[in-house]
């Protein structure tokens, strides 16, 4: 729970508490694997499909944002709800620009996490899409502190002299562009810090077993890190385009997004449904024959007439 709810929605983005489950485009999550063989343990890694993982085609090609890309990948994405306020004020340009497919469905309920239980349950839910998961609004805002008490400045811990900072007169209006993602693109805030909480060196010296107690679970935290890093990277490299996207429209630069997107080139295979998929194996099992086969005929026929 945070406070960017209330922010958000003032702003003219509602953003829900509910997970997105795509039935047919969605990444592959990588899972490590422990087999047991004799005295010895194996260690593998598998891919398996992971409808937590959406795959999102439906973008808005107008916005230079999304213009050049074929389809982006939110991990664990949430929809987003675009107020009345938004949509109605003549100041603001709201551009709903990822959407999900007829067939997602939005799940407020306790979902599995394991994959093939995940895909079992991901059949069964019933589709409630489209969904908008990003949003981008620009135009002129009002703050979100106008009328209400504004906060001091925090102080600055370390500074150098006796330099206070300039004051900033409150502005109650401005212009501004507000982009909200239902999903961390697979960006986590992963650090040293984490995954070595409470650790110092003085600890090896200090003779006591604190320390080797301890050492199991940092030893458990850094595999869980190094797992969590290979588990989505290729979806996390390839967000990086959009990421960038987002950064050169952030700082109000738009030919910067239209430069950087025209070398963007992807053309994911999609997923099929299984009648989609036997309907293409016959077409190729007897279409062709009977294509050569007509090929012949009228070959045959040609040849008679011109006799």
């Amino acid at each position: 729970p945070t406070n960017l709810g209330p922010l958000l929605a003032h702003y003219g983005a509602q953003a829900n508490q509910d997970i997105v489950v795509e039935k047919r485009d969605f990444g592959d999550i990588t899972i490590l694997q422990l087999q047991r063989q004799g005295r010895y343990t194996l260690q593998s890694q598998r891919d398996f499909p992971y409808p937590l993982l959406p795959t999102f085609s439906d973008l808005d090609r107008s916005h230079v944002l999304v213009k050049r890309l074929s389809s982006v990948t939110l991990p664990y994405a949430s929809t987003l709800s675009v107020t009345d306020e938004a949509r109605q004020d003549p100041e603001r340009q709201v551009v709903e620009l990822i959407r999900s497919s007829r067939d997602a469905s939005a799940v407020k309920e306790n979902v599995e996490l394991s994959p093939p239980a995940l895909l079992r349950q991901a059949a069964m839910l019933p589709s409630n899409g489209p969904h908008t998961v990003a949003v981008a609004i620009q135009g002129t805002f009002r703050s979100w502190f106008d009328g209400k008490e504004i906060p001091k400045r925090p102080a600055r811990e370390g500074s150098a002299g006796d330099r206070t900072p300039p004051e900033r007169p409150f502005q109650a209006r401005g212009q501004g562009r507000l982009l909200v993602i239902g999903s961390n693109l697979g960006l986590e805030n992963l650090s040293p810090e984490k995954v070595f909480d409470g650790f110092n060196l003085s600890m090896l010296t200090s003779g006591r077993a604190d320390f080797f107690l301890r050492l199991k679970d940092y030893l458990a935290n850094f595999q869980n890190w190094q797992l969590r890093l290979t588990q989505i990277s290729p979806i996390v490299m390839q967000n990086l385009d959009f990421l960038f996207n987002a950064l050169d429209w952030g700082i109000q630069n738009e030919a910067l997004v239209d430069i950087r997107s025209k070398a963007y080139v992807k053309r994911p295979i999609r997923v099929l449904s299984p009648g989609v998929r036997t309907a293409i194996q016959w077409l190729f099992i007897l279409g062709l024959p009977a294509l050569f086969a007509l090929f012949g005929v009228f070959r045959t026929l040609s040849r008679r007439r011109r006799s």
